[in-house]
């Protein structure tokens, strides 16, 4: 089959660069190599297509390989590739038909072929007419009147007429291109007509001959299929105007057309289609030509009367930004954060009350930070706060930066905390970098925390600025308090309030030893449970790996296995301070803690906790609360 012919004709519609005529490529093989990597959907020859600005070439200039306006109407660019595809499917299908018929059908196979043909003809002298976008300067072609003759009126009789379908211009070549296609195909096809005229050996040859001279044909046809006519190409005028240019990067680059909008011929520029002027209708912010604004500050588009047709955004990378147009499409907004260090460029149509389309333009700039931050959402131990996860009632959210914070107000500001049912809680700073969320009271089981660091965009001082946000959300479990009591010796575990094992327990001591008290005394105060591990590696632990290691505070101090101290409870110095309980014991105990779990240690002669060590409850709450940059 003539693949060659089919391809040569498909390259002018689907694959030859806008504007670009065909006479450029004297044979199909180059004008196939050509054609690689270009797109659909060309406007009609002369015109300037839009450029993307990503689309533009290294050292070319803003529209290059367009043909220039004005340049001759080479409509067999747009219409040889219109031979309608779907025709030769038709042709085959309904021949396939007259295949069990053999040689008596032969002549219904003569009248399909010969209908094809000019149905080709016939559809692509239609599509020109139905397509084209342009009128015709005949002016510039027809001689001119001789002197003292008036030129005949537009609407006079006479020879005018005559020549009305000369006046159309028809596409001739391109028609003759088709022509030749469905011929060719016609009859090379298996079960055409000619296969039932000769035998399968002299068919063989004919289709053979018929594709390669067909092909030949077609190469001598297409370089001057682009030379359309002599006539002027000049651009119709259209009641939907295309959009106008803007400017991005000291360069005017054409607007990109909005998608839904009717098709437009015709070049852009500043000479043909003005922007429409700042409040002709439609409000647009960040006003045009604002710089260094913040990228999370409203960016919208709202028409004060009329409706939006489109509204398109495009970054100077050249990217689309997606956005939401509201139900009544009088507001649009992007649906996704814009960047640091971009230029945005907005372009708005709008259909007023009369039907009346205009558009407009407006361009600005973000900010470009001297530094990013980003911020960590964890628990106390550094452990990042899973979503969806479940923690104790005493959990603290432990927001860290990973720059030192000039501004703390400003992050405080960004870092939200939601809870269902409603507490009363505060931030609190430590240093420069890391800030505490906590209740003022234990947290109910079944309540849902959302957390979030919305720093995106705000300015934290020194030219500091958020480089993303941050969002996590879980739900409080059962409530577990654990009481170490130095009086008793004994470990008593509280769930939901109620007591359920009282466990014997051995702590670490003070002793006085030269004056000074060694670091293994268990310090009071009130702890939650960071993680656990089994077996767990303790440097500072007399027998260094141990089982059962339930973690309570960020400089080790563990409740843990440890057989040989936990069967004599008392004041005996054991490890660093942490607290130990019989094997059984120590598992049962692992086993039932979460992170936030509260364990609080009273009547150990140890020094005081200190907030370093997760001692964030034992900070009363009016002190904690001096603690926020916003008191």
């Amino acid at each position: 089959m003539s693949l060659l012919t089919l391809a040569s004709i498909a390259v002018a519609r689907d694959l030859t660069a806008s504007g670009q005529p065909l006479a450029k490529y004297t044979t199909v093989s180059k004008m196939l190599v050509a054609s690689l990597g270009t797109g659909k959907g060309q406007p009609a020859p002369g015109a300037q297509a839009p450029v993307h600005p990503a689309e533009q070439s290294a050292g070319q200039p803003d529209g290059g390989g367009q043909a220039p306006a004005g340049a001759v109407a080479a409509f067999a660019q747009l219409l040889v590739a219109q031979i309608p595809s779907e025709a030769l499917l038709a042709y085959t299908t309904l021949l396939a038909l007259f295949t069990v018929g053999g040689v008596s059908y032969n002549i219904g196979r003569w009248g399909l072929y010969a209908a094809a043909i000019l149905s080709c003809a016939a559809t692509v002298l239609g599509s020109y007419l139905a397509q084209r976008d342009y009128g015709f300067d005949d002016a510039q072609t027809a001689p001119a009147p001789a002197a003292g003759v008036n030129p005949p009126a537009a609407d006079a009789a006479g020879p005018s007429q005559v020549a009305a379908l000369a006046k159309l211009h028809p596409p001739y070549l391109p028609i003759l291109a088709a022509v030749l296609s469905m011929a060719v195909y016609g009859l090379t096809v298996p079960g055409s007509p000619l296969q039932f005229e000769v035998s399968g050996t002299a068919f063989a040859i004919w289709s053979g001959s018929l594709a390669v001279g067909g092909g030949v044909m077609m190469s001598i046809l297409a370089p001057l299929l682009g030379k359309g006519n002599a006539a002027k190409a000049v651009p119709k005028q259209s009641a939907s105007p295309p959009l106008p240019p803007f400017s991005a990067d000291g360069k005017t680059v054409a607007a990109a057309r909005l998608t839904g909008l009717p098709h437009e011929t015709g070049t852009f520029g500043p000479d043909t289609h003005d922007v429409a002027p700042a409040g002709a209708g439609v409000t647009i912010a960040p006003a045009h030509d604002v710089q260094d604004t913040s990228p999370c500050g409203p960016v919208s588009v709202t028409a004060a009367s009329g409706t939006l047709t489109d509204v398109q955004m495009i970054d100077d990378a050249g990217k689309l930004i997606a956005g939401i147009m509201a139900p009544d499409n009088t507001s649009w907004k992007p649906a996704v954060p814009i960047g640091y260090g971009r230029t945005y460029t907005i372009t708005v149509a709008r259909r007023d009350s009369a039907g009346t389309l205009s558009t407009q333009a407006s361009t600005f700039s973000t900010l470009t930070p001297t530094a990013q931050t980003t911020v960590y959402l964890n628990n106390t131990g550094n452990e990042a706060l899973q979503n969806g996860g479940v923690y104790g009632v005493g959990i603290v959210i432990a927001a860290h930066f990973d720059h030192p914070i000039p501004d703390r107000a400003a992050a405080e500001r960004a870092l939200t905390v939601d809870t269902s049912p409603t507490v009363q809680g505060s931030w609190y700073w430590l240093d420069d970098q890391n800030a505490h969320w906590r209740a003022e009271r234990y947290l109910a089981p079944g309540t849902t925390v959302t957390a979030a660091g919305n720093v995106y965009g705000v300015a934290l001082g020194d030219g500091l600025y958020g480089r993303q946000d941050i969002r996590v959300s879980f739900t409080i479990g059962d409530s577990q308090v654990s009481i170490a009591d130095g009086t008793t010796n004994q470990v008593s575990v509280y769930q939901n309030g109620v007591l359920v094992r009282t466990m014997p327990t051995a702590k670490g001591d003070t002793q006085q030893i030269d004056g000074q008290s060694p670091s293994r005394g268990t310090p009071p105060g009130v702890y939650t449970v960071i993680d656990k591990a089994n077996p767990a590696d303790i440097p500072e632990s007399d027998s260094k790996t141990v089982n059962y290691a339930t973690r309570i505070s960020t400089d080790g101090i563990y409740i843990l296995q440890l057989d040989s101290t936990a069967d004599a409870p008392g004041d005996t110095v054991t490890s660093v301070g942490c607290l130990t309980l019989n094997a059984d014991n120590a598992a049962w105990f692992s086993s039932s803690s979460r992170p936030g779990d509260v364990v609080e240690v009273r009547n150990i002669a140890g020094p005081p906790q200190q907030l370093s060590q997760n001692g964030d409850w034992t900070i009363p709450w009016d002190q904690w609360r001096k603690g926020s940059a916003l008191t």
